[in-house]
């Protein structure tokens, strides 16, 4: 009797994918996005970013997969900040683990405008007949 094993190594990570902004504001957004399989942990994921298609010149933070080898169609979701009002913007997500980096298709979108936001802590300091003072933050 013969008995055959097949050991595989550890593979590059899966491409990212499902990959979508939420909650999209003037300055900042959240995005989000799925990774099929854990191919080798532990895996580390990065959103490069920009205002150019070919210039992903910014980077969020990084976000961590576990190691969890049995975590199958996992989401991950990381916010982005200090962006600027009504500007499209460009991103992938970059999976990487020990044998390397995938990327996912890049996809964009485009932050709301900046409105004015009412005054906070808007407190009347001074009343006479003739006048009326305020003061806010």
């Amino acid at each position: 009797d013969e008995i055959s094993v097949t050991v595989t190594g550890p593979l590059l990570p899966q491409q990212p994918t499902n990959l979508m902004d939420i909650g999209t504001r003037a300055m900042s957004t959240t995005i989000q996005w799925t990774v099929p399989i854990i191919a080798y942990t532990p895996e580390t994921y990065v959103v490069n970013y920009g205002t150019s298609m070919s210039s992903l010149d910014m980077m969020s933070d990084p976000v961590e997969s576990g190691s969890d080898f049995e975590a199958v169609n996992q989401v991950f979701s990381v916010a982005l900040t200090s962006l600027v009002d009504t500007t499209t913007y460009f991103y992938q997500v970059v999976a990487t683990n020990g044998q390397g980096s995938t990327s996912s298709d890049i996809q964009n979108f485009t932050t709301t405008v900046l409105r004015n936001s009412p005054p906070q802590n808007f407190t009347l300091t001074t009343r006479t007949t003739m006048s009326l003072e305020f003061s806010w933050d």
